[in-house]
Formats: C-alpha cells, sequence, structure tokens
C-alpha cells in the first residue's frame, strides 16, 4: 500500500495528487466529503495538483463520474468506475 499524503486545501479536507506525482486508485470509494458550504463534491474528495494527474479504475469518486460520464477534471478513467451514487456505508455501533 501506497500512503497517500491528506490536505486540507482552500478549506477542503482532500486527497491530493501533489506536485507531479501520478497515484493510481483501485478499488476506493471518496465519498461524503464535504466542502465549507457541507457539500458533497468532486473537488472536496480528490484534487489534482501541478503537473500530478490521478488516475481511478473500478472505483466510485462522489462528483466524478455523474450519470456515468466521466469528467476529466478529476483525473483519468481507467475504466470500471461507477456512475454518481450514494454507497449506503453504514456505521456499525
Amino acid at each position: 500500500m501506497t500512503a497517500i499524503p491528506f490536505y486540507e486545501v482552500e478549506g477542503y479536507n482532500s486527497i491530493a495528487g501533489g506536485m507531479n506525482s501520478n497515484p493510481v486508485f483501485q478499488n476506493v470509494i471518496f465519498w461524503n466529503n464535504e466542502d465549507d458550504s457541507g457539500v458533497g463534491t468532486a473537488a472536496s474528495s480528490f484534487v489534482n495538483s501541478g503537473t500530478g494527474n490521478a488516475t481511478f479504475r473500478y472505483s466510485l469518486i462522489q462528483g466524478c463520474n455523474p450519470s456515468g460520464v466521466w469528467l476529466a477534471i478529476c483525473g483519468t478513467d481507467a475504466g470500471n468506475n461507477l456512475a454518481d451514487a450514494d454507497p449506503l456505508v453504514c456505521q456499525v455501533t
């Protein structure tokens, strides 16, 4: 497993594809991360910075795949990413 830096970027708590890095994510869920207004967006989950560009496959990234159409601002779609839909993860108490 590769450690991915966690940054607060302009008020967002995000995983960041740091300067000039090209992380590859597989089988991940980035969901329900909120910006300062309380809205879950792609930018509040992941930020590509510098010349860095993340690649996602077999993943669910909130705001990156609305209606099954991948948004390039999120990075590279390497295939089999799920369209935006609440994963309904529950907390076990």
